[in-house]
Order: structure tokens, then sequence, then C-alpha cells
């Protein structure tokens, strides 16, 4: 079975120096979201323990149904978990990407419908595009606003305008939700991203006119 907690050590290239924005990742995300799993496998594993042993003399499938009702909170609370993860990775990252566009001292377009979409935007003007489509991150950017905006709902209004998060990002009923390797796949991809400018901005401190 694959390991619930994400492992760090596989998000690094072998042998080098963690980037600053890695290490602020791991403090301000990895570290909390490994801890908090753990500590919900254990309190997981020790509720179901005490249904068996408590409820042994139960028929199969009474004993099936409150374990199964169990997991479903346990589970829940690791989705929970992973949502406040990703809104902690994209606030993040954009902290860091409005402190390039300030560097660059470049003026974001507004072609997108929230904030960091337009300041990547702004970045790859000046850079080139970067490694990561600016429509990921958009996608990340608009679930954040649900989790923190609309109780995790799948469509809501803002300003009189309708938003709504992409279906990658959805459950069956429509509610946000994000699996481990989506949250993974976050977490590369915007060290991915951040990397990159910084490497760009070192070499070619000249924006493009």
């Amino acid at each position: 079975m694959d390991p619930k907690s994400i492992d760090w050590s596989a998000l690094e290239e072998p042998q080098e120096i963690a980037h600053e924005f890695e290490i602020d990742l791991y403090n301000a995300v990895i570290a909390n979201h490994n801890a908090m799993l753990e500590g919900i496998d254990r309190e997981e594993e020790s509720e179901m323990l005490d249904i068996r042993d408590g409820f042994q003399h139960e028929d199969h499938e009474t004993v099936s149904s409150m374990l199964g009702y169990v997991q479903n909170g346990y589970d829940e609370r690791r989705q929970k978990s992973r949502l406040s993860a990703v809104v902690v990775v994209i606030t993040r990252l954009e902290h860091w990407i409005s402190r390039f566009v300030r560097h660059l001292k470049v003026t974001p377009p507004r072609v997108n419908k929230n904030g960091l979409a337009n300041l990547i935007e702004a970045l790859n003007n000046a850079l080139s595009d970067g490694p990561v489509p600016v429509k990921f991150f958009e996608d990340l950017a608009e679930l954040r606003h649900s989790v923190v905006h609309a109780d995790s709902r799948g469509e809501w209004y803002f300003k009189g305008q309708q938003r709504r998060i992409a279906d990658c990002y959805r459950n069956a009923w429509g509610d946000a939700e994000l699996s481990e390797d989506q949250l993974k796949e976050a977490i590369q991809k915007t060290i991915e991203q951040v990397k990159w400018y910084d490497e760009q901005i070192s070499v070619k401190p000249a924006v493009r006119p």
C-alpha cells in the first residue's frame, strides 16, 4: 500500500541543495501535513481496534457497518487536511511570485480572473513561459478560493460573478476534493515553477520591453 504521507525526500533531486522555496514549503506545509496524517492514522487504527474488540459477538454485517462509518469520518479528516495544505501551498507560491514581479518591476496584465494567474503571466511575459502552464495554477487558485471563501463548494458567486473549480478537483457531489497524488503534484510543480523563475532572473535580470 502506498504511504499516505508525502515523502519529502522524493521531491528533491539527489545530492542537490534544497532551494529556499522547497524549505519554505517543507516548513509551512509538508511537515505539518505529514504529522497530521500520522495522527489521523493512529486515531483511526485505535478506534477501529476498539470496535473489533468491543463488538466481537455482533454479526459481521453490523461490525462492518460500524467500521465503515468510522473510516469515512477519518477519510473526511484526511480530505480536509489536504485541502488545507493546498491553500498554504498556493499562498506561499503567490508570495514568492509577487516577490519576483516586484523585483522585475513588471505590471501584471488583467487577462485572468484570479490574481495569481495574472502574476504568473507577468513573469512569463518578462522571462518567457515557465515549465508549468498558467492554467494549472489558475485552477489551484480557484480551488483555494473555494476552500477559503465558499465552504469548499464547486460553484459560488463572488462580486456578482460565478466562480467554479475545475472538474478534476470535484467529487461525485461536485464539491472540492483533492487526492494525495494531486497535492504532491501541486507541491512538485510549484517548486519547479519557482526554481525556474529564480534561475531565469539570475541569468537574465533585464526584462523584455
